[in-house]
């Protein structure tokens, strides 16, 4: 065996002794504290012998764990982003299993939590409020006529009439006879002289009854066609009022647009938008617009409802009673001028002018000035 090799097999590591390679090693918890310099291996006696090289010191076992891919994890290809995770309110409304509303529509905050959670519950009041409509069908069809703005009193006298034609027999009673049929003929416009001459014609020749039953048979179908055209008739009532609404904001809009004064008060252009709003847009449940609202609020001041009446009264004529108010500004505004030109012209000429501070105009106040 040669030299070389006896001294591989009898200094494996290369001549680095146990003790150097133990004191190599960099302690990954003492890094608060600058660690020694390992001692440099002595060089073996052998020049030609390999040299093993020294072992990196460990990384922390944190550090080694930072880049490796849990189970269950996929990394995100290079160019990709990785899956956001679903928004708290997505879950929110998949929860309640409504499609028709967009979480996406409201912040992912406080304030946007309370947003939805209002809209959540208008939909749940929908749905209780539908199916109550659905055990009492008859509710459904009144709340619909008072929504188009029904009156409550013509819904129950067509719904519930005092005489329900369809109970009622003719058979053998001529009282019953007479009050039917003077009921149709009253439903055709007949006057009561007329209603009286055709009772006594039908009475005299044997009529009657076959009158009554002809017009029973009219005033059941006519009461039946009353109550399905309730709801259908209420309905374009309030659509032809919706029109006339419509037709009515349009035309005060184009008046509006289209000046600059009205009643001889200035209107700046950038107020036109917020004066119509002011005007026209409901800002209650009930429809009432601000300009609404506060004319039931100044109506509680009486000098404000009395100013308003007096406007009211002469139709915005009101020169004579705002004449001496816009004269007294008017002889102020003068008075003020004509002071502050005397005092430049004293501090000017550096002379003394007699009684200039305070000038004599009291006689300007009574001068009307043309405006």
């Amino acid at each position: 065996m040669s030299k070389e090799k006896e001294n591989q097999e009898t200094q494996p590591l290369g001549g680095l002794s146990m003790e150097n390679v133990l004191n190599s090693y960099v302690n990954p918890e003492a890094t608060a504290e600058t660690p020694e310099e390992p001692e440099v291996p002595e060089t073996p006696e052998n020049p030609e012998e390999p040299e093993t090289p020294e072992e990196k010191p460990k990384e922390p076992e944190a550090k080694k764990q930072s880049g490796v891919k849990k189970e269950g994890e996929e990394k995100p290809k290079e160019g990709q982003e990785a899956p956001e995770t679903e928004s708290v309110l997505k879950k929110i409304v998949a929860q309640y299993g409504f499609e028709d509303i967009n979480a996406d529509e409201f912040e992912e905050t406080e304030e946007g939590l309370i947003q939805l959670n209002g809209v959540i519950a208008e939909k749940l009041a929908e749905q209780e409020i539908e199916g109550f409509f659905e055990s009492y069908p008859a509710a459904r069809s009144y709340f619909e006529y008072l929504a188009l703005g029904g009156d409550p009193d013509k819904y129950h006298s067509v719904k519930n009439p005092e005489i329900d034609y369809s109970e009622v027999s003719v058979d053998g009673d001529e009282n019953i006879q007479k009050t039917v049929v003077r009921k149709w003929l009253e439903s055709q416009n007949y006057t009561k002289e007329e209603v009286d001459s055709e009772l006594e014609d039908y009475s005299n020749a044997g009529m009657l009854e076959k009158k009554a039953k002809m017009a029973i048979s009219k005033l059941q179908a006519k009461q039946e066609q009353d109550k399905k055209e309730l709801i259908e008739n209420q309905r374009k009532e309030a659509q032809e009022k919706a029109t006339k609404v419509k037709e009515y904001w349009t035309g005060v809009w184009d008046k509006l647009d289209k000046s600059t004064t009205m009643k001889n008060l200035n209107i700046p252009v950038s107020e036109k938008k917020a004066l119509f709003d002011y005007m026209s847009k409901p800002v209650t449940k009930e429809g009432y617009s601000q300009e609404q609202l506060d004319e039931i609020e100044m109506k509680k001041d009486p000098e404000a409802r009395i100013a308003l009446a007096l406007i009211k009264m002469k139709k915005f004529n009101l020169s004579k009673y705002v004449d001496n108010v816009a004269k007294t500004n008017q002889a102020k505004s003068l008075s003020e001028k004509l002071g502050k030109g005397l005092q430049k012209a004293k501090a000017a000429s550096n002379k003394e002018t007699p009684n200039l501070e305070n000038p004599d105009i009291d006689h300007i106040k009574g001068i009307s000035f043309g405006t």
